[in-house]
């Protein structure tokens, strides 16, 4: 097994020392202040991380907590009250990199968008926060271990749970979706997973997926993610899904889950990097 871990996933504590009407969206301005970040401690990581067209080996979410209080269609900030930022990699350099060198020179202050943010802490473990809500999103894993604790079950479970926790986005055959079909969602799952892993995922994955698992229950509602300017908004969904595995083969079932489990690092859907698609198996 590698030294370092391979899979993170972490929070930042914030607090505002003011109240403020906020932008339904900071997704953006986050991603822009996580590369600057990258940028003043390695520049040659951020050239890295900055490459067009490649995939992001990291999510990160938008701002949210008790802090962040939303009614209809806006936000306000509520002074003194944590506020939290989810990042996760699933990279073994960059998840090494912001456990050395990111968490351990954060700035007293954080700006978005115009809004400044007194940085409070970076928390890693379950062990380092009370807080019931964050502590399901913190891990430090390794691949090897993901794959020993779900891809060898005998009897591997017929139910799953994912918890959409922020706005997530398919968009297939030009259209979005509104529903995380097994397919959009296996699919984008296992095309993170054979990016950086270090063992492939079955090239049959998402036909097993297409085929024999299906949503057996929902609490999701829509929600439209605004782009800024005249690019209108971008439509999305949160909540929670259950689905049922359908089919009796352990191998199958067993990477289906291994899959879910990876969710909580990679994310699914579009623009995980700049707040979308943060997602967490339940009960795992």
């Amino acid at each position: 097994m590698n030294a370092s871990p391979s899979l993170l996933s972490s929070v930042i504590q914030l607090t505002s020392a003011r109240d403020e009407a906020l932008p339904l969206y900071t997704g953006r301005a986050v991603h822009g202040w996580f590369l600057q970040q990258v940028q003043a401690l390695a520049p040659d990581l951020a050239a890295e991380l900055h490459q067009p067209n490649v995939m992001r080996p990291w999510t990160l979410s938008d701002i949210w907590g008790p802090g962040v209080q939303r009614r209809s269609n806006e936000r306000r900030l509520l002074r003194h009250r944590p506020i939290f930022l989810r990042i996760t990699s699933f990279a073994s350099g960059l998840t090494s990199f912001l456990l050395s060198d990111f968490f351990p020179n954060l700035p007293s202050h954080l700006q978005l968008d115009g809004f400044s943010f007194a940085v409070e802490r970076a928390v890693v473990r379950p062990d380092q926060t009370r807080n019931l809500k964050v502590r399901p999103w913190l891990r430090v894993d390794f691949y090897e271990k993901l794959i020993a604790a779900h891809a060898f079950q005998p009897a591997p479970h017929r139910r799953l749970q994912l918890h959409f926790a922020s706005p997530t986005v398919f968009k297939s055959d030009g259209k979005y979706a509104l529903v995380p079909t097994p397919r959009l969602v296996f699919e984008s799952l296992a095309r993170r997973w054979n990016e950086y892993a270090p063992v492939p995922m079955h090239p049959e994955i998402v036909s097993f997926a297409k085929e024999h698992v299906v949503i057996s229950s929902y609490r999701l509602h829509t929600v439209n993610i605004p782009l800024g300017g005249k690019r209108g908004v971008m439509p999305g969904f949160v909540g929670e899904c259950a689905y049922a595995l359908q089919h009796d083969d352990a191998y199958w079932l067993n990477n289906i889950h291994l899959l879910a489990a990876f969710a909580r690092y990679a994310g699914v859907g579009k623009n995980t990097a700049m707040g979308l698609g943060q997602t967490r198996l339940l009960a795992d």
